[in-house]
């Protein structure tokens, strides 16, 4: 079943669904796309919401970047919030970020990063 509904996911995104598809109904009034620069966004963003429970990185996936938005946002990570990101594989930002902050990480196929404090 669980490779069924990520071949679905798959075949869902790639036929055009935008944005947001994923998102329940019930869920939909509380979500809120905002596009941009994350390097401008993002901090604001943050500052205005306080903390966070998750953040996903899909977007620019350059070391500097990656390196950035996962630093900006652990500063407002619950703490027990996760940070994941997709395609670490694609260098070693996500490597060596866990290492600076001593996160816990573990990496699902090779390609989802997800991380969070030590303490959890």
């Amino acid at each position: 079943m669980t490779k069924g509904l990520i071949r679905d996911f798959y075949r869902y995104s790639s036929e055009g669904w935008g944005p947001g598809w994923l998102v329940p109904d019930m869920l939909k009034k509380r979500w809120h796309l905002i596009l941009g620069d994350s390097r401008k966004i993002l901090p604001r963003l943050l500052r205005d919401l306080g903390q966070i429970d998750m953040f996903l990185h899909d977007c620019l996936h350059t070391y500097d970047h990656m390196i950035f938005e996962y630093s900006i946002v652990w500063k407002h990570l619950a703490h027990e919030g996760i940070l994941a990101s997709d395609d670490v594989e694609w260098n070693i930002a996500f490597y060596d970020f866990c290492r600076a902050v001593k996160a816990r990480r573990v990496v699902i196929g090779w390609r989802l990063g997800l991380a969070a404090p030590k303490n959890i």
